[in-house]
């Protein structure tokens, strides 16, 4: 009979372990969602292509691709020419981030300057302000 107790004892101790460590990671990546904020990257539109050859955005850009640390993450379909500026919500941390231009032709342009932009967590709002009853 002891030697079943220990048995249940450790499976519970390992089972607590594990417990801890999915809960820890959940919180992790919880934690990643809730702390993104919003951040605006903006850009210069292209024009030349990546072979160098010339193309108007007014009347040629399809889309403009924004990756951030090695990611796609937004692609802007635009009117031709009209978008400059997107908010994408990032994790707390530094991002480092290029646009690439796509033609209605599907060429690229070559990559942009990369930008670095720190997102710090936004301070959590106050307490209520309550008014006294007149």
């Amino acid at each position: 009979m002891t030697w079943l107790k220990t048995k249940l004892h450790n499976a519970w101790l390992h089972l607590k372990k594990w417990g801890i460590a999915v809960l820890a990671t959940l919180g992790i990546i919880v934690g990643g969602v809730i702390y993104a904020q919003p951040v605006t990257w903006s850009w210069t539109n292209a024009t030349q292509r990546e072979d160098g050859s010339i193309f108007d955005p007014a009347t040629e850009l399809a889309e403009t691709q924004l990756y951030c640390d090695g990611d796609d993450v937004n692609s802007v379909a635009a009117t031709a020419g009209a978008d400059t500026a997107v908010i994408v919500e990032q994790a707390i941390g530094r991002h480092d981030c290029y646009a690439v231009h796509v033609d209605i032709y599907g060429l690229t342009s070559a990559r942009s300057a990369v930008k670095t932009k720190i997102v710090i967590p936004a301070s959590p709002p106050g307490p209520p302000i309550l008014d006294d009853p007149v």
